[in-house]
């Protein structure tokens, strides 16, 4: 584990390049989402004909968002390997700011078990509230879903193993402000699929980094998509954010 500073003080933790065990798991956490069965470059999953739609009754309803936060350079890649590069030299105060806000306006976070390892193996380290959010994510509730990971040992997380989405539309049901994703293409796709995700936040970086993971792969269908906000930082910055045609109203 190692990590990149900004300079203004944010610190991306940056995991150890990805093995054909990871990539295991991953496929793993598809089909784990997945209850119906996949082909090749689709998800499939099983939605209970009511789920977190209880129209007839406003106690039961979404009373959460689930907000996808994604760090990307403009080819769509948000490989963690090679930040230094895409994602380091854009640094700036407005763009902190924002993903300090990020955090603040949220009340939990739901991530993959890649994310999960990586930003575990940095956070619980630091104790005088770095980049003004680590006592934040320290003590906030956080989910990790995997069908692997035996134990999760930061600070107030739970695994997620299985039934996927009536575990992510219980949690959505709960008063609260948004469950904040971050990354986790995988389990994006998975929630996407399920109507799950009210917000997609792309903060997009003004670079081709030409090579490295991207986080929408080939294969997954189309999605329409709603324009809510755009935002433009120094450096080139822009922050794009849509609402899936998916997502529950």
């Amino acid at each position: 584990m190692r990590g990149i500073t900004t300079e203004h003080g944010f610190m991306v933790a940056v995991g150890p390049r990805r093995t054909a065990g990871d990539r295991r798991e991953s496929q793993t956490n598809v089909t784990l989402i997945a209850s119906g069965g996949m082909t090749k470059g689709h998800v499939a999953l099983s939605i209970p004909s009511n789920e977190g739609r209880c129209m007839n009754n406003p106690d039961q309803s979404f009373r959460r968002r689930i907000v996808v936060s994604a760090w990307i350079a403009m080819d769509g890649v948000f490989d963690a390997d090679t930040m230094a590069d895409w994602f380091s030299p854009y640094d700036s105060a407005d763009r902190g700011a924002y993903i300090q806000n990020n955090v603040q306006t949220s009340d939990a976070v739901l991530v993959g078990r890649v994310t999960y390892e990586m930003l575990a193996g940095y956070w619980p380290n630091q104790k005088h509230n770095e980049s003004g959010i680590a006592d934040k994510l320290n003590s906030m509730p956080k989910y990790v879903v995997s069908s692997g990971l035996t134990e999760a040992g930061w600070n107030n997380s739970t695994i997620i193993r299985d039934d996927v989405t009536h575990q992510v539309s219980r949690l959505k049901r709960q008063p609260g402000q948004d469950i904040i994703v971050f990354g986790s293409a995988t389990l994006v796709e998975g929630l996407l699929v399920a109507g799950l995700v009210d917000e997609l936040r792309f903060l997009v970086q003004p670079v081709l980094a030409g090579k490295g993971k991207r986080f929408f792969k080939e294969g997954m269908g189309v999605t329409g998509m709603s324009l809510v906000k755009t935002q433009a930082f120094s450096k080139g910055v822009v922050l794009l954010s849509y609402k899936p045609e998916t997502a529950e109203q």
